[in-house]
């Protein structure tokens, strides 16, 4: 059975691996698959890993089906900190709609 692996940010830097598809056993979970692949790359064991099939989050646990798209992640937070932006109300004006204050 095979299945499409593609690694994404630090991870596909880590491993120089894109998108490839794998030849496994049926009944493969996906930390088994993640294991197989750090014994390759043991680098990557260094970053949390977030697995998702078919392009959503599943768990470890999950056993691969024949023609699954696993991708793994890790995991993504973002977005400015809320206290390194200035505050600032915004006024209506006439001629410019909204404007800040």
């Amino acid at each position: 059975m095979r299945v499409q692996v593609e690694f994404l940010a630090i991870l596909r830097e880590m491993t120089g691996i894109k998108v490839e598809w794998r030849e496994i056993a049926a009944g493969t979970t996906l930390e088994q698959l993640w294991r197989a692949y750090l014994r390759d790359h043991p680098c990557a064991a260094r970053v949390d890993v977030v697995y998702a099939v078919n392009q959503k989050r599943a768990s470890a646990d999950y056993v691969l089906q024949d023609g699954d798209r696993v991708s793994f992640l890790p995991p993504l937070a973002g977005g400015a900190q809320r206290h390194l932006l200035p505050f600032q109300p915004f006024a209506r004006t006439k001629r410019l709609g909204w404007t800040s204050a």
